[in-house]
């Protein structure tokens, strides 16, 4: 994995148990000594692109285009994997900075592939506990205010985000910032975009805070061609406390592993983007770790 300051750490997996499993000495000296030159530079590359981007200040992710950060460093990994004896093995761990760190987070490389390790527990950045009706994932094509309040809440809290795009990361007002991991269609229709959406996802949560137009009309519309769960809430009719209620209440009794969210743009858009954001922050409540859930 990437880190500040270096790009892996050694454990000794067979050390007595009264030694430290996390070695520096001359056994991790000696093993980091056998990487041939070419591939510690590509390595060395690779860290340098982490250790200097930009983290964004909102949700501490780093903004790096996480597809492709790490499918190079998947490769270099399978590279190191063939330098190394079969005594050591070698592990790929995706780092905190990254948004969707619990998704797939830690891969066994093979010899022959990879083998994507069991999930960790799920938990959450801000220290609250999981509840088992939270959706595993958070979809949004990212066209709206109301889907990139949902991205950061779910980049925050540290919840995998996925969804679709537009062609080259296109919106109505800009191109997407590069925390958002989402899959590029080959088409610049929103409608497209939106459907594509509404079908990776189990069910679909529309906000809005005035009568529903726009990417939230198109996004109900959808839902009800294909026979897909919706929940429409109008956040100018209710407070945030009651909307986050009635938004964990229908989750709890529908089950959604896959989560769309969607709604219509507004000229109101910091105002309806941070009125979303409160909402779904809402949803998980702050309960002491010694009481029960």
């Amino acid at each position: 994995m990437p880190d500040y300051g270096h790009m892996w750490l050694w454990v000794n997996l067979v050390a007595a148990p009264d030694i430290s499993r996390l070695e520096a000495s001359d056994y991790e000296h000696a093993i980091i000594d056998s990487v041939s030159a070419a591939l510690d530079a590509d390595l060395a590359d690779w860290q340098a692109e982490f250790e200097y981007c930009v983290n964004d200040a909102k949700t501490g992710a780093a903004r790096l285009d996480w597809l492709d950060f790490h499918r190079r460093g998947l490769a270099l990994a399978r590279r190191l994997r063939a330098e190394m004896p079969d005594n050591i093995s070698v592990f790929y761990q995706k780092p905190f900075e990254d948004p969707n760190e619990q998704f797939e987070e830690t891969k066994d490389v093979l010899r022959d592939g990879l083998k994507t390790l069991p999930a960790q527990a799920r938990r959450l950045r801000s220290g609250r506990q999981v509840p088992e009706w939270l959706p595993v994932t958070i979809l949004s094509g990212a066209q709206t205010e109301v889907g990139r309040a949902a991205l950061d809440w779910a980049i925050c809290e540290r919840i995998p985000h996925a969804g679709w795009c537009r062609k080259q990361r296109q919106t109505a007002d800009a191109g997407l910032n590069l925390k958002y991991q989402l899959h590029q269609t080959q088409s610049r229709s929103e409608r497209f975009v939106m459907e594509q959406n509404v079908f990776a996802s189990d069910a679909t949560l529309i906000m809005t805070d005035a009568p529903l137009r726009g990417a939230g009309k198109l996004a109900l519309e959808l839902c009800r061609q294909h026979g897909k769960p919706f929940y429409l809430v109008n956040l100018s009719e209710l407070t945030i406390s009651a909307a986050a209620d009635e938004i964990r209440a229908w989750l709890m009794a529908t089950n959604v592993a896959r989560l769309n969210v969607a709604g219509p743009s507004s000229i109101r858009k910091q105002q309806l983007y941070r009125l979303v954001f409160a909402v779904l922050d809402e949803l998980v409540p702050w309960i002491g770790f010694d009481e029960d859930v």
